[in-house]
């Protein structure tokens, strides 16, 4: 299943590129998320990892996720290593005009939940990109 979202922001490329990155703040975005950090970042920042803590639908996660694609201020692709969802987030930026245009895609194998209705987990990584939007648009704005 994969989820979309675009967005555009009142700044620049580089500095929402710059905030996307900096994991150690996530969890002032991020609601359900209580830590995040890099655990081994490289120089070229593929094949870095970075670790997050968060509750999502009940359930404590511990993720540990890989940079498996990046180009500076444009894209990257991050793929965690839990299983059985092995979630990969790919964001995009782009100048539109003086703003930013941004692009979220999360593609996550729904394992065990699959025999959820679809619109639950839909309606919960909604309301947390919603969310998360909003505290970034609103930090990108300062």
């Amino acid at each position: 299943m994969i989820y979309s979202y675009k967005n555009t922001f009142n700044c620049s490329v580089e500095k929402a590129f710059a905030l996307f990155m900096d994991m150690d703040r996530r969890p002032e975005f991020i609601d359900i998320m209580s830590e995040s950090g890099w655990v081994n970042k490289t120089s070229n920042i593929i094949d870095s990892v970075f670790r997050e803590k968060m509750v999502f639908i009940g359930f404590p996660l511990h993720l540990d996720s890989d940079i498996i694609a990046y180009e500076e201020n444009k894209h990257y692709t991050s793929k965690c290593k839990m299983a059985p969802f092995y979630p990969t987030i790919t964001l995009k930026v782009w100048p539109e005009g003086k703003k930013c245009g941004s692009s979220l895609d999360i593609e996550i194998h729904l394992g065990p939940l699959e025999y959820l209705p679809k619109f639950i987990i839909k309606n919960q990584v909604d309301s947390i990109v919603d969310k998360m939007v909003k505290k970034y648009g609103k930090a990108l704005n300062e």
